[in-house]
This record gives structure tokens, C-alpha cells and sequence, in this order.
């Protein structure tokens, strides 16, 4: 469509205004920036109808409609029908897709526990039921309340570990974004991307959605540069003048931008030693919650896609390398072998995920060099030695040794397979642990017209 498409018949539909945003709806909010960014005009459109449905928002130009729950959101269906792509030539970066991690995964879910749970959804209230009666209102504003609790895996006896868990992934999410950004205008250099929108929509949220008392948004503002970031964009592309009739966004406190910034006493070229070793841990960072985050949703999650990136940018970031980092092994090389290994030791061969991570054959080999070199070496170690992969793993097409003579009865087989399952579920669960947890140093429409 991206050419060749009439502009003037673009619609976007959100949930309402409120707290000076455009829309007040986490997620719908987004979008609206996206299309911001991208200069694409078009009408905005609210329909507060259905308070809880997944449909909104949605975006729609004659009989073309992509709505929130298809192909992961408006976002990115309009990026693969090619209304418009801001990230054309960003997506096969390891960089974008470590960042696309962190802030759909540890903020996302940050957001949503302080949206629905740690400020006891005053904020969720207004945004989504507030036109509705109150007994109404009520009832789907605790059930809404309750899938949030569950979605993030809270229950009474976790309650409290949970919440330091999220609060420290936030705050250490904010850290490296904070590092990763500087003082750039875009989190990509010079263009903006369908991350700035998201993370840009993410500061507006927290910062004049959620009350002073949040301590998500407390978070955030130690982080001058952020905030600053967010200035800047707010101001050229959302409130530079226009026929747009849509209410203004409130503009930040004075204290907000002055909060925690520093004056610039450095030259951009001149960086001392501390700096450019916290920069390098920060590039650590952000490698490691990427392959935790991978971990997460490949194993956990069976979110294939997502998995699918990650299999492509991981090889392309390693290449032929012995290592993630050139000569030398790290944890993240533990976690990732470790991933390998599950994945084609364990899981069976009509794994889908297993299917994905079997189409790179640099992976492949890079699991079989270090499992020969550092897992199969001769040692005084009494642990049973590990399987070798199945020859059909390099060899594509070949079928897979006989069995051995020694017969086994199904009920041995099957308590044999549970118990590499167990083994290999433990084995995963402390290196994350140890590794990622313990810190390893390494339709009523209300329109208004839009420019």
C-alpha cells in the first residue's frame, strides 16, 4: 500500500482523552505516536463502547482495517501490509531487537502492574470505565484487575517477591535505555522508529497518567535524559501546530527535566576510562536480558516469532565466532549453549521451536564446537557424559542411528525422557538464576480531525 494510498481516508480509532494525553488507553497510545512519527495524516477517532475489547484501537482506510490483536498489534500489521514502516532498515540490527525485548517485555509488564496493581488502578478506572454505571463499572474494573494479576503471575503467597522482581527489571531497563540513548534525539541515531513511539508513549503514561506516589514513575525521573528525550519529541510531533481539534498534551513540570540532569562539561569525543567501561556493561546488559527475554518467550512462552528474530539477529551478531565476544567465553555464551541444547536434546523433532533454531547452521555449529571442546573433554568428573547431537542435526537429511540392542520397556523410556526433562528444567532455571537474578558482572465514534 505504501506509495500509492490515499491519505485522506486514514482513521484511527482509541479509547478517549484523558489526563491531557490524546488517548489515555496504554494501547492505543502507541499507535497514535507511530503514525506521529511516520508525518502520516489522519482522523482520530474514540469509541468507548466496549470498555474492555482487544479490537481497539484499530486503524482503517476504505474496506483496510488492522486491528490491536492481529499480527501483534496495529503497529506491526501496518508495518507488514506496508501502510507504513519506520523500522524497514532497522529490524535485522541485534541492537533493535535487544531493545524491542526490553521495552515489550520488563516495561510492558511494569506498566502493567502499576496501571492495574501498585497504584490500586485509580489510574485504569478512569481511562476505561469511568463513562460506564457504577455497578457495571465495578464489576469489570475487578476482573480486569484480576487478569492482570494473573497475565503477571501474581498470587497471595508471591505478592510481594513479585513486586521487587518487577520494580528492579524496570529500574535496571531504564538504566540501560538511559546509557543506550544519551542525549540522541531517536533511539536509532537520526530517524525515529517504531520503538521511540513505543517508549516515548511509555514516558507520557507514567509520567502524567500514574500519581506522584508511583514508584514506577519515581523510576523514570531519575533519569534526566529520558525525560528530556521525551520533551523534545512531545514537542515537534505532538504538539506542533496544526488544524488537529484533539486536546493538548499537558507539558512537564520545570522540575521534571531539570531533575537529575547534569551540565555538559565533556566533549562528545572525549570519554574517560569509567565511561566507556560503564558503556561496554551496558552493551553486556542489554545482550543479557535479550537472551534471558529470548529464553523466556521461546521456552516459556512459545512465542514463535519473536524466538524466530532472535534466532536471526543472534546469528547474525556471532557469525563464525568461537564466542558471543570474540575470543573469550562469558555467561551469556552458558545461557545460550544452554538454550541450544534443550532445544535439540530435549525437545521433540516436531517442535516448531526446534525447527526455527535448526534453520541457522552457524548456531548449530557453534553449540557443537563448545559442547566438544568444554562438555565432552576427557575429565576426572563421574557425571554421565551428555548425548552428542543426532548426526541429522549436521548431516540435513540423514536418518538417525538404530536403537541400541538392548531393549527398554516403554515405562523405562518414559520415565527416562521425564527425568532429562526434570534435569534440563533445573539445569536452565539456576543458570538464569545465577546468571540474569543474581547479577553476573559480565461503533460510536467521536471524530476529530488530525493533521
Amino acid at each position: 500500500m505504501e506509495g500509492d494510498q490515499d491519505t485522506s481516508g486514514f482513521t484511527l480509532v482509541t479509547r478517549k482523552p484523558c489526563f491531557g494525553l490524546p488517548t489515555a488507553c496504554p494501547n492505543c497510545l502507541p499507535a497514535y505516536i507511530y503514525l506521529k512519527l511516520a508525518q502520516l495524516p489522519f482522523q482520530l477517532a474514540f469509541n468507548s463502547t466496549f470498555p474492555d475489547s482487544d479490537e481497539l484501537p484499530y486503524f482503517e482506510t476504505g474496506t483496510y482495517v488492522a486491528y490491536n490483536y492481529e499480527d501483534g498489534g496495529v503497529i506491526e500489521k501496518l508495518k507488514k501490509d506496508g501502510v507504513v514502516n519506520l523500522d524497514s532498515q532497522l529490524q535485522s540490527l541485534p541492537d533493535y531487537l535487544s531493545l524491542k525485548a526490553l521495552i515489550l517485555s520488563w516495561l510492558e509488564e511494569a506498566l502493567a502492574y502499576e496501571t492495574w496493581v501498585g497504584t490500586e488502578g485509580v489510574s485504569a478506572w478512569k481511562i476505561y470505565y469511568s463513562d460506564l454505571p457504577w455497578v457495571i463499572s465495578k464489576v469489570l474494573f475487578y476482573k480486569q484487575t484480576y487478569m492482570a494479576k494473573t497475565r503477571l503471575g501474581i498470587i497471595k503467597e508471591n505478592s510481594e517477591e513479585r513486586e521487587k522482581q518487577i520494580y528492579k527489571r524496570a529500574s535496571d531497563a531504564y538504566e540501560a535505555l538511559s546509557t543506550r540513548l544519551g542525549e540522541q534525539k531517536f533511539l536509532f541515531e537520526d530517524r525515529p522508529s517504531s520503538l521511540d513511539a513505543i517508549f516515548l508513549s511509555h514516558i507520557l503514561f507514567t509520567i502524567q497518567v500514574l500519581p506522584e506516589t508511583s514508584v514506577l514513575r519515581t523510576k523514570l525521573l531519575e533519569h534526566g535524559n529520558l525525560v528530556r528525550y521525551a520533551e523534545k519529541l512531545k514537542l515537534e510531533f505532538l504538539e506542533a501546530p496544526s488544524s488537529s481539534s484533539s486536546p493538548p498534551l499537558h507539558s512537564f513540570p520545570s522540575s521534571f527535566s531539570r531533575k537529575g540532569s547534569k551540565p555538559k562539561s565533556k566533549s562528545k569525543t572525549e570519554k574517560t576510562e569509567e565511561e566507556k567501561k560503564f558503556k561496554k556493561r551496558a552493551k553486556l546488559f542489554l545482550a543479557a536480558q535479550f537472551l534471558a527475554v529470548v529464553i523466556y518467550l521461546s521456552v516459556m512462552g512459545g512465542i514463535y516469532k519473536r524466538a524466530s528474530d532472535a534466532y536471526e539477529a543472534l546469528s547474525t551478531r556471532l557469525g563464525e565466532q568461537k564466542f558471543l565476544f570474540e575470543d573469550r567465553p562469558s555467561s551469556l555464551d552458558a545461557i545460550f549453549l544452554s538454550h541450544i541444547l534443550f532445544t535439540i536434546q530435549v525437545l521433540p523433532e516436531t517442535s516448531v521451536l526446534r525447527t526455527k533454531l535448526l534453520e541457522h547452521g552457524n548456531l548449530v555449529r557453534y553449540a557443537e564446537k563448545l559442547k566438544l571442546e568444554f562438555l565432552e573433554a576427557p575429565s576426572s568428573s563421574s557425571s554421565p557424559p551428555l548425548h552428542s547431537f543426532p548426526s541429522s542435526f549436521s548431516r540435513k537429511g540423514s536418518k538417525p542411528k538404530s536403537k541400541s540392542k538392548t531393549e527398554k520397556t516403554e515405562e523405562e523410556k518414559k520415565f527416562k525422557k521425564r527425568a532429562k526433562l526434570f534435569l534440563a528444567a533445573q539445569f536452565l532455571a539456576v543458570v538464569i538464576y545465577l546468571s540474569v537474578m543474581g547479577g553476573v558482572s559480565n461503533d460510536e465514534l467521536e471524530y476529530e480531525d488530525d493533521d
